[in-house]
Protein backbone atom coordinates (compact mmCIF):
# COMPACT_ATOMS: atom_id res chain seq x y z
CA UNK A 1 0.00 0.00 0.00
CA UNK A 2 1.44 3.38 -1.01
CA UNK A 3 1.62 6.39 1.28
CA UNK A 4 -1.07 8.12 -0.72
CA UNK A 5 -3.67 5.36 -0.33
CA UNK A 6 -4.55 5.84 3.37
CA UNK A 7 -5.03 9.54 2.80
CA UNK A 8 -7.19 8.85 -0.25
CA UNK A 9 -9.36 6.44 1.76
CA UNK A 10 -9.68 9.01 4.56
CA UNK A 11 -10.78 11.66 2.06
CA UNK A 12 -13.36 9.30 0.56
CA UNK A 13 -14.87 8.54 3.96
CA UNK A 14 -14.82 12.25 4.78
CA UNK A 15 -16.74 12.94 1.57
CA UNK A 16 -19.24 10.21 2.48
CA UNK A 17 -19.79 11.75 5.91
CA UNK A 18 -20.24 15.16 4.32
CA UNK A 19 -22.76 13.86 1.80
CA UNK A 20 -24.65 11.99 4.54
CA UNK A 21 -24.79 15.17 6.62
CA UNK A 22 -26.18 17.11 3.65
CA UNK A 23 -28.80 14.40 3.07
CA UNK A 24 -29.91 14.55 6.72
CA UNK A 25 -30.23 18.33 6.51
CA UNK A 26 -32.30 18.13 3.32
CA UNK A 27 -34.66 15.56 4.88
CA UNK A 28 -35.01 17.54 8.12
CA UNK A 29 -35.69 20.74 6.15
CA UNK A 30 -38.34 19.04 3.99
CA UNK A 31 -40.13 17.54 7.02
CA UNK A 32 -39.95 20.84 8.91
CA UNK A 33 -41.29 22.91 6.03
CA UNK A 34 -44.09 20.39 5.40
CA UNK A 35 -45.17 20.59 9.05
CA UNK A 36 -45.00 24.40 9.07
CA UNK A 37 -46.98 24.75 5.82
CA UNK A 38 -49.58 22.34 7.22
CA UNK A 39 -49.99 24.49 10.32
CA UNK A 40 -50.25 27.69 8.26
CA UNK A 41 -52.93 26.06 6.08
CA UNK A 42 -54.95 25.08 9.15
CA UNK A 43 -54.70 28.63 10.46
CA UNK A 44 -55.86 30.20 7.20
CA UNK A 45 -58.94 27.96 7.04
CA UNK A 46 -60.12 28.83 10.56
CA UNK A 47 -60.97 31.92 12.60
CA UNK A 48 -57.55 32.67 14.06
CA UNK A 49 -56.74 34.42 17.31
CA UNK A 50 -53.58 36.39 18.06
CA UNK A 51 -52.23 33.41 20.02
CA UNK A 52 -52.50 31.29 16.85
CA UNK A 53 -50.27 33.68 14.95
CA UNK A 54 -47.85 33.73 17.86
CA UNK A 55 -47.85 29.92 17.75
CA UNK A 56 -46.68 30.10 14.13
CA UNK A 57 -44.06 32.66 15.11
CA UNK A 58 -42.85 30.30 17.84
CA UNK A 59 -42.69 27.46 15.33
CA UNK A 60 -40.61 29.63 13.00
CA UNK A 61 -38.25 30.50 15.87
CA UNK A 62 -37.89 26.83 16.75
CA UNK A 63 -37.22 25.90 13.13
CA UNK A 64 -34.48 28.51 12.94
CA UNK A 65 -33.10 27.31 16.27
CA UNK A 66 -32.93 23.68 15.14
CA UNK A 67 -31.34 24.63 11.81
CA UNK A 68 -28.79 26.78 13.64
CA UNK A 69 -28.01 23.96 16.08
CA UNK A 70 -27.41 21.50 13.23
CA UNK A 71 -25.11 23.87 11.34
CA UNK A 72 -23.29 25.35 14.32
CA UNK A 73 -22.72 22.09 16.20
CA UNK A 74 -21.22 20.51 13.09
CA UNK A 75 -18.95 23.49 12.48
CA UNK A 76 -17.79 23.73 16.08
CA UNK A 77 -17.12 20.00 16.26
CA UNK A 78 -14.82 20.46 13.27
CA UNK A 79 -12.98 23.25 15.10
CA UNK A 80 -12.59 21.12 18.22
CA UNK A 81 -11.47 18.00 16.34
CA UNK A 82 -9.01 20.00 14.22
CA UNK A 83 -7.28 22.05 16.90
CA UNK A 84 -7.53 19.98 20.07
CA UNK A 85 -4.81 17.35 20.44
CA UNK A 86 -4.52 17.01 24.21
CA UNK A 87 -1.77 15.08 25.91
CA UNK A 88 -2.85 12.32 28.32
CA UNK A 89 -6.55 13.03 27.83
CA UNK A 90 -9.34 10.58 26.96
CA UNK A 91 -12.38 12.49 25.59
CA UNK A 92 -15.79 11.34 26.86
CA UNK A 93 -18.47 9.80 24.67
CA UNK A 94 -21.22 12.39 24.18
CA UNK A 95 -23.62 10.34 22.04
CA UNK A 96 -26.30 10.15 24.74
CA UNK A 97 -26.14 13.91 25.38
CA UNK A 98 -26.44 14.75 21.69
CA UNK A 99 -29.35 12.35 21.19
CA UNK A 100 -31.15 13.74 24.26
CA UNK A 101 -30.75 17.28 22.94
CA UNK A 102 -32.06 16.25 19.51
CA UNK A 103 -35.09 14.57 21.12
CA UNK A 104 -35.93 17.62 23.25
CA UNK A 105 -35.61 19.97 20.28
CA UNK A 106 -38.01 17.74 18.33
CA UNK A 107 -40.39 17.67 21.31
CA UNK A 108 -40.37 21.48 21.41
CA UNK A 109 -41.64 21.63 17.84
CA UNK A 110 -44.30 18.96 18.36
CA UNK A 111 -45.67 20.50 21.58
CA UNK A 112 -45.58 24.19 20.58
CA UNK A 113 -49.38 24.27 20.30
CA UNK A 114 -49.77 23.31 23.96
CA UNK A 115 -48.25 25.99 26.18
CA UNK A 116 -47.86 23.79 29.26
CA UNK A 117 -46.41 20.75 27.47
CA UNK A 118 -44.11 23.05 25.54
CA UNK A 119 -43.08 24.76 28.77
CA UNK A 120 -42.21 21.43 30.38
CA UNK A 121 -40.17 20.43 27.33
CA UNK A 122 -38.46 23.83 27.27
CA UNK A 123 -37.52 23.48 30.94
CA UNK A 124 -36.11 20.00 30.26
CA UNK A 125 -34.23 21.36 27.26
CA UNK A 126 -32.85 24.22 29.38
CA UNK A 127 -31.68 21.79 32.06
CA UNK A 128 -29.94 19.69 29.41
CA UNK A 129 -28.42 22.78 27.83
CA UNK A 130 -27.11 23.95 31.21
CA UNK A 131 -25.60 20.54 31.88
CA UNK A 132 -24.14 20.41 28.35
CA UNK A 133 -22.35 23.74 28.71
CA UNK A 134 -21.12 22.83 32.20
CA UNK A 135 -19.80 19.52 30.88
CA UNK A 136 -18.17 21.10 27.82
CA UNK A 137 -16.55 23.80 29.94
CA UNK A 138 -15.23 21.20 32.40
CA UNK A 139 -13.76 19.03 29.63
CA UNK A 140 -12.18 21.95 27.76
CA UNK A 141 -10.59 23.22 30.96
CA UNK A 142 -8.67 19.95 30.84
CA UNK A 143 -8.25 19.50 27.08
CA UNK A 144 -7.05 22.99 26.12
CA UNK A 145 -4.13 23.15 28.61
CA UNK A 146 -3.24 19.56 27.67
CA UNK A 147 -3.12 20.61 24.02
CA UNK A 148 -0.83 23.52 24.87
CA UNK A 149 1.42 20.91 26.48
CA UNK A 150 1.38 18.87 23.26
CA UNK A 151 2.48 21.93 21.23
CA UNK A 152 5.90 21.76 22.85
CA UNK A 153 6.61 18.85 20.50
CA UNK A 154 5.29 20.59 17.36
CA UNK A 155 7.22 22.49 14.73
CA UNK A 156 7.43 26.24 15.50
CA UNK A 157 5.24 27.38 12.58
CA UNK A 158 2.53 24.84 13.45
CA UNK A 159 2.73 25.67 17.16
CA UNK A 160 2.29 29.42 16.60
CA UNK A 161 -0.89 28.94 14.56
CA UNK A 162 -2.28 26.35 16.97
CA UNK A 163 -1.71 28.61 19.98
CA UNK A 164 -3.74 31.34 18.31
CA UNK A 165 -6.56 28.86 17.67
CA UNK A 166 -6.49 27.64 21.27
CA UNK A 167 -6.54 31.23 22.55
CA UNK A 168 -9.63 31.91 20.40
CA UNK A 169 -11.32 28.77 21.71
CA UNK A 170 -10.53 29.79 25.29
CA UNK A 171 -12.07 33.22 24.69
CA UNK A 172 -15.24 31.64 23.30
CA UNK A 173 -15.80 28.56 25.44
CA UNK A 174 -14.22 29.44 28.79
CA UNK A 175 -14.10 33.21 29.34
CA UNK A 176 -17.74 34.23 28.61
CA UNK A 177 -20.24 33.16 31.29
CA UNK A 178 -21.85 30.49 29.12
CA UNK A 179 -23.02 28.46 32.13
CA UNK A 180 -24.56 31.60 33.63
CA UNK A 181 -26.36 32.26 30.32
CA UNK A 182 -27.79 28.75 30.39
CA UNK A 183 -28.87 29.20 34.02
CA UNK A 184 -30.68 32.43 33.10
CA UNK A 185 -32.36 30.61 30.21
CA UNK A 186 -33.58 27.93 32.64
CA UNK A 187 -34.89 30.58 35.03
CA UNK A 188 -36.73 32.31 32.20
CA UNK A 189 -38.19 28.97 31.07
CA UNK A 190 -39.53 28.25 34.57
CA UNK A 191 -41.00 31.75 34.87
CA UNK A 192 -42.73 31.50 31.49
CA UNK A 193 -44.09 28.04 32.34
CA UNK A 194 -45.74 29.56 35.40
CA UNK A 195 -47.43 32.14 33.15
CA UNK A 196 -48.63 29.32 30.86
CA UNK A 197 -50.05 27.43 33.85
CA UNK A 198 -51.88 30.59 34.98
CA UNK A 199 -53.32 31.01 31.46
CA UNK A 200 -54.57 27.42 31.52
CA UNK A 201 -56.14 27.64 34.98
CA UNK A 202 -57.79 31.02 34.34
CA UNK A 203 -58.64 30.35 30.69
CA UNK A 204 -57.02 33.69 29.97
CA UNK A 205 -56.28 34.57 26.33
CA UNK A 206 -54.23 37.54 27.49
CA UNK A 207 -52.01 35.30 29.63
CA UNK A 208 -51.70 32.83 26.71
CA UNK A 209 -50.53 35.64 24.45
CA UNK A 210 -48.09 36.77 27.15
CA UNK A 211 -46.72 33.22 27.47
CA UNK A 212 -46.13 32.93 23.72
CA UNK A 213 -44.42 36.33 23.64
CA UNK A 214 -42.20 35.37 26.58
CA UNK A 215 -41.24 32.03 25.00
CA UNK A 216 -40.29 33.77 21.75
CA UNK A 217 -38.32 36.41 23.69
CA UNK A 218 -36.54 33.73 25.72
CA UNK A 219 -35.48 31.81 22.60
CA UNK A 220 -34.50 34.76 20.41
CA UNK A 221 -32.86 37.08 22.93
CA UNK A 222 -32.13 35.41 26.26
CA UNK A 223 -30.61 32.39 24.52
CA UNK A 224 -29.73 32.92 20.85
CA UNK A 225 -28.76 36.61 20.75
CA UNK A 226 -26.38 36.19 23.69
CA UNK A 227 -24.56 33.15 22.33
CA UNK A 228 -24.75 34.59 18.80
CA UNK A 229 -22.71 37.63 19.83
CA UNK A 230 -19.87 35.48 21.16
CA UNK A 231 -20.15 33.06 18.26
CA UNK A 232 -19.65 35.82 15.69
CA UNK A 233 -16.54 37.01 17.54
CA UNK A 234 -15.18 33.47 17.69
CA UNK A 235 -15.70 32.79 13.99
CA UNK A 236 -14.14 36.14 13.08
CA UNK A 237 -11.07 35.24 15.15
CA UNK A 238 -10.82 31.74 13.66
CA UNK A 239 -11.10 32.83 10.02
CA UNK A 240 -7.51 34.17 9.60
CA UNK A 241 -6.15 31.33 11.75
CA UNK A 242 -7.75 28.70 9.52
CA UNK A 243 -6.47 30.54 6.44
CA UNK A 244 -2.93 30.56 7.85
CA UNK A 245 -3.10 26.83 8.61
CA UNK A 246 -4.44 26.10 5.11
CA UNK A 247 -1.55 28.04 3.58
CA UNK A 248 0.97 26.24 5.80
CA UNK A 249 -0.37 22.83 4.75
CA UNK A 250 -0.43 23.88 1.09
CA UNK A 251 3.23 24.84 1.22
CA UNK A 252 4.12 21.52 2.83
CA UNK A 253 2.49 19.65 -0.05
CA UNK A 254 4.46 21.53 -2.72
Amino acid sequence: MTDGQPREIHDRFENLRTNRSIAVKVIATAVGLTFFVSEVTKLLTSSAHLSDYLYLALLACLGAKVATWILISERELKFISKWLDPKYYDPPTETATILALAVTLTALILTAKNLILFGICYVLYSIGNLYGWWRLRHELQIAIPATFERLKDEKPDKAVISRKALDAMTSYYLKPPQVLRSAITLTAALATLSVACYAKMRHSQTASVAAYVLYIFDILFVEEAWIGYWRVRFYAAMRPISAAEYERERQLQQ
